[in-house]
């Protein structure tokens, strides 16, 4: 009895196959290109001279001097609750502050006319009123 041989073709090469074959051949592609001439064996040159010091203690300030921009993480708009010309100025330019805390004085003489000038206004609106209520009374206004 013969039996019939089948022969199969051989299959086609599979990506894994061929990744050991692309190292191999970038691998010798490298080494054929990483030819040049062998180091010089001529003679070699001896040690540098160099200057040695004795290390020394000393105290020394440490100093580094920079350029840039410093920027505040926090800020505020500071307003005075009345206008008026600045006596005093109490922290400087930078100074860290709380809250409630005297920035600056205002002089005495420009908040005292202000005193003045509202308690005037004040008096006059009451003579306005008191004038009011009477003519209401009296029936000449409504």
């Amino acid at each position: 009895m013969n039996r019939a041989r089948t022969h199969h073709a051989p299959a086609a090469p599979t990506r894994r196959d061929a990744t050991p074959r692309l190292v191999l051949l970038a691998t010798l592609l490298l080494c054929a290109c990483a030819g040049g001439s062998p180091p010089s064996a001529g003679p070699h040159p001896g040690p540098r001279r160099v200057r040695v010091a004795q290390a020394e203690r000393s105290n020394r300030p440490l100093v580094t001097e920079v350029v840039g921009t410093v920027r505040a993480t926090r800020s505020a708009t500071i307003a005075p609750l009345l206008g008026g010309t600045v006596a005093e100025i109490r922290v400087g330019l930078g100074s860290s502050v709380r809250a409630g805390e005297v920035l600056v004085r205002l002089s005495a003489g420009d908040v005292a006319a202000r005193l003045e000038q509202t308690r005037l206004t004040s008096a006059q609106a009451e003579r306005d009123r008191n004038r009011a209520t009477l003519l209401k009374e009296q029936g000449a206004m409504s």
